[in-house]
């Protein structure tokens, strides 16, 4: 049946022509760093927080224990040996950024099952700052007395950036607009300063021979 007369024909070269309507990008897909670092932090909430101190103590004996050897990470590795002090210095922000992370579940929490987090407050992490700053200080202390082991107040820095990193971490997840980009960021921005820290630490002892120890 023909079209009515009122009807225009469509030009087929107008219409080979015409713009084709835009579509839309299919959604990036692949894991959410922001999902999996909470994932990682309520599978820490698990514990109840009447017993979440054993994880802390726990690994706070480890670095005693690690701190009575005299012979230190990296050393027998076929690196240069400056390369093998600054792994060795790297050990700090790591192992206690850990202890840090691990004191955080001591907090209190919020919420329930899929949206259970701590409390988070300046306070909070300051108290778990300085808890941990002290027993950087006391390691060095136990380093001091152990033979084959440089004690350096550069360690303790390198120990609180650790520390301190990690709590910029857990602070920004704690905020509901926290998103990748940003935790990329502030991840990038720890890891810097780690291995500043290492670095000016490690340096200190290649030049003058010793550690920044002025306690005998």
């Amino acid at each position: 049946m023909a079209p009515p007369a009122d009807t225009p024909t469509p030009d087929p070269a107008f219409a080979a022509a015409a713009p084709r309507p835009e579509v839309a990008a299919p959604p990036r897909t692949g894991p959410d760093a922001v999902a999996i670092l909470r994932a990682i932090g309520r599978a820490l909430l698990r514990q109840p927080r009447a017993l979440a101190w054993w994880l802390p103590i726990a690994w706070a004996a480890c670095i005693w224990r690690l701190s009575s050897e005299s012979q230190v990470l990296g050393v027998g590795l076929s690196l240069p040996e400056w390369l093998q002090s600054i792994l060795h210095d790297l050990a700090h922000p790591t192992a206690f950024g850990l202890l840090a992370l691990f004191l955080v579940p001591l907090m209190p929490r919020v919420g329930a099952g899929a949206t259970r987090w701590v409390a988070w407050s300046l306070p909070r992490a300051g108290a778990i700052f300085i808890a941990v700053a002290a027993w950087g200080l006391v390691d060095e202390w136990h380093q001091s007395h152990t033979p084959g082991r440089v004690p350096s107040l550069l360690d303790t820095l390198s120990d609180v950036v650790g520390a301190g990193g990690v709590l910029v971490v857990v602070g920004y997840l704690s905020r509901p607009d926290a998103r990748r980009g940003g935790l990329v960021l502030r991840l990038c921005v720890v890891a810097l300063a780690c291995v500043a820290a290492a670095t000016l630490s490690s340096g200190f002892t290649w030049i003058t021979d010793r550690g920044l120890w002025p306690f005998g």
